[in-house]
């Protein structure tokens, strides 16, 4: 409940036209996110363990070759970052979802492309960083 009203505060100063016109709609939705993200916990963490997990698992079936190894090993860590935030990807709308805040941030949002774009750029950050 607090998430809510604390989502709605921030949705009024986005759209109130008698704010000072410095609070940009896309920075505070990445920065809550941001903010909720760091709170949660446990995500970040998850999604280190499982790219290990994997890269652990692509070296082990590909042997111990150097050269094999050194030649791979660009790929195999793109794929362990795709496969390991994509772990994440989605409850990237679920907890706005489950409190209500989405249809606020859907109504209020001047374009629903800044709100995917906000929402994905925040999940990377709190997943890839």
């Amino acid at each position: 409940m607090n998430q809510r009203r604390q989502w709605t505060s921030v949705a009024r100063r986005m759209t109130d036209p008698t704010t000072s016109g410095s609070t940009n709609p896309f920075l505070a939705i990445v920065s809550r996110d941001i903010r909720l993200a760091v709170k949660s916990g446990g995500g970040s963490a998850q999604a280190v363990i499982f790219f290990g997990l994997i890269i652990v698992l692509f070296v082990l079936s590909l042997g111990p070759e150097p050269a094999l190894l050194a030649r791979t090993a660009a790929p195999i860590v793109w794929t362990g970052v795709l496969l390991s935030s994509l772990l994440s990807l989605d409850r990237m709308f679920q907890a706005d979802f489950e409190d209500g805040s989405l249809d606020i941030l859907v109504q209020r949002t001047p374009t629903l492309s800044l709100l995917v774009l906000a929402k994905a750029l925040s999940h990377w950050v709190t997943t890839a960083a």
